[in-house]
């Protein structure tokens, strides 16, 4: 028994000391994100893809729930001596706990709901959904956010109710609402990776009769610019496709576990105790660890450009200091040496108040004061 309670404080510890750390992680990783998609957008020059409007909805989430975590985890170890009968620290701990937290998984589901459904317009309905300008995926982001505010609402306003088996119902929004949402994605990504395979199969067949009869018109070098011109949409749709699907998959792989662990606690059956709950949900929570890496592998390329671009910027910084300080001190030398070569000529000046005249003979300078 005395085994099983030192487990216990030691996973305790190990808990409250990983958490807070790895919300640190979080922040620094997804606002690391969040920096890249502006410069790589103002790189570019070019128009905001919705795709990456709700990476950048995600990213903010993400930050959110880190800066939560780290709060949430650092005020453990002080609920149970210092804020114990602290009504208003329990109120505090218990928003952050059932509010956000939930806030922001159902902020992920939505938001990768509505991306899911961004993929599935721009592959069926390609002319319609380029017609589409962002205000509607600006309106679909804010729908995100109002039904994720007003689902976690609810459940807190029923848990302040302290109604019967309250927390049974608590520990099913995370089978209902994962569950469901997966059911959903592989259904779209099933019927989108359908579409996607048919239509590369027929703009392989497409590109290569052109490539063929733009080669016996042209030359060969015009007739491989025309077949790049036509697979870059074709590229650049597959890649924003396959970082939903990881993204999505992520999503899957983190949260489906713990989602698990709640359908058994809530239907009456053990988890495998407090330790494997815990670990469940850091392994949820390690999906906001994940996504920005999933960013990062997906943009590789531009990655490698952007750390190469901020080593130059940070070695022309350095070299325009150096040039200035180089400039600075060679513009000191010169001054020290006017000033000095002024000196010299001023003290050859005869003074007013004692006028001198000066005779030279045989090479001998004599300064004679008149009387």
């Amino acid at each position: 028994m005395s085994g099983k309670k030192q487990m216990s404080a030691y996973s305790d510890a190990i808990y409250t000391t990983v958490t807070p750390i790895l919300g640190g992680v979080v922040v620094i990783l997804n606002s690391l994100e969040l920096f890249m998609i502006m410069k790589m957008q103002k790189k570019k020059r070019s128009k905001v893809t919705n795709s990456f409007i709700f990476i950048t909805n995600l990213c903010v989430s993400d930050i959110m729930v880190g800066i939560v975590m780290i709060i949430l985890k650092s005020m453990d170890p002080y609920m149970k001596t210092d804020l114990k009968d602290d009504n208003t620290a329990k109120e505090f701990y218990g928003i952050l706990k059932h509010v956000f937290i939930r806030l922001s998984l159902f902020i992920s589901i939505f938001n990768l709901l509505a991306l899911t459904l961004d993929r599935y317009l721009a592959i069926t309905g390609p002319l319609k959904h380029r017609k589409r300008g962002k205000s509607f995926v600006y309106k679909m982001i804010a729908a995100v956010w109002f039904f994720s505010l007003a689902c976690v609402i609810l459940i807190y306003c029923i848990s302040r109710f302290e109604l019967s088996n309250v927390e049974k119902y608590n520990n099913m929004v995370f089978p209902i609402s994962s569950y469901t949402t997966s059911v959903v994605f592989v259904f779209c990504y099933s019927f989108i990776y359908k579409v996607v395979r048919d239509s590369s199969t027929k703009d392989i067949a497409r590109s290569k009769s052109t490539y063929v009869k733009s080669r016996k018109r042209s030359s060969t070098s015009t007739s491989e610019q025309t077949e790049k011109d036509q697979k870059s949409p074709i590229k650049q749709e597959i890649k924003l496709l396959r970082l939903a699907i990881l993204t999505v998959g992520v999503f899957c792989i983190c949260w489906l576990p713990f989602s698990t662990c709640n359908l058994l606690i809530a239907a009456g059956r053990s988890c495998g105790g407090k330790d494997v709950e815990r670990t469940l949900f850091t392994l949820a929570f390690f999906n906001s660890v994940l996504n920005p890496i999933v960013y990062f592998l997906n943009n590789l390329k531009y990655v490698k450009e952007f750390i190469k671009g901020e080593k130059a910027k940070k070695y022309s910084t350095v070299s325009s200091r150096t040039q200035i300080t180089k400039a600075r001190s060679e513009t000191t030398t010169t001054m020290d040496s006017t000033n000095r070569k002024s000196s010299l000529t001023t003290s050859q000046i005869p003074n007013n108040k004692h006028p001198s005249y000066v005779c030279s003979y045989d090479n001998e300078v004599f300064l004679n004061d008149e009387s």
